[in-house]
């Protein structure tokens, strides 16, 4: 009877041990378990963390380049058509009153070599926003108008009438298409400059 105590005491003995190992074991796998985890957790955290920090430098810097493309085109685009708008006024008044002397003709060929710097000044935002080419076909345009009225004023001086005649139809066919062109572009202009500003105040 001693055998069956020493063997049911063994066997008891055995059962706590063991469950009390399988307790530990399995304590210390959830313990393990949950520390790697939370280290995971943690990890990944500190990676959306960094992802989101970058994202924000990065929204901060395109939204800074917005604005400040924003504000050249809210100075540059205002001066540009300001002085498309001079330079159409003054090939008007060239085409409605033929000039009698190449110095009549000194204040449009500053206009146009300052309208030709501001072009070139203003590529960039220009080029962004699609309206170089025309503002460019403009430039040209008014060169061309340029030299047709130094030959008008020219054969007016000399006294070459047929040819006047044919230099003033030149010179009225080319302000036609400034005139065209002037509008287009002082629409696409002004477009620009307020579909940007509602956009950038949204």
């Amino acid at each position: 009877m001693e055998l069956w105590k020493t063997i049911i005491v063994a066997i008891l003995t055995s059962g706590a041990v063991t469950g009390l190992l399988v307790a530990v074991v399995k304590a210390w796998m959830e313990s393990r378990i949950k520390l790697e985890q939370e280290t995971k957790l943690a990890t990944l955290k500190a990676e959306f963390d960094e992802q989101l920090v970058r994202l924000k430098a990065e929204q901060d810097r395109l939204s800074n380049e917005a604005n400040q493309l924003l504000q050249a085109r809210l100075q540059v685009f205002p001066k540009l058509s300001e002085l498309i708008y001079k330079i159409r006024n003054a090939a008007r008044e060239i085409r409605d009153h033929p000039p009698h002397d190449a110095r009549d003709l000194d204040d449009l060929s500053t206009l146009i070599k300052d309208f030709e710097a501001r072009t070139y000044e203003f590529r960039l935002p220009l080029e962004a926003d699609g309206v170089f080419s025309a503002v460019h076909e403009y430039k040209r345009h008014l060169q061309v108008f340029l030299l047709g009225a130094k030959e008008l004023a020219l054969s007016v001086r000399d006294g070459r009438n047929t040819e006047g005649l044919q230099l003033q139809q030149q010179i009225d066919d080319l302000y036609a298409e400034i005139d065209r062109l002037h509008q287009n572009i002082i629409g696409e202009l002004a477009l620009l400059v307020f579909s940007r500003a509602a956009t950038a105040g949204k």
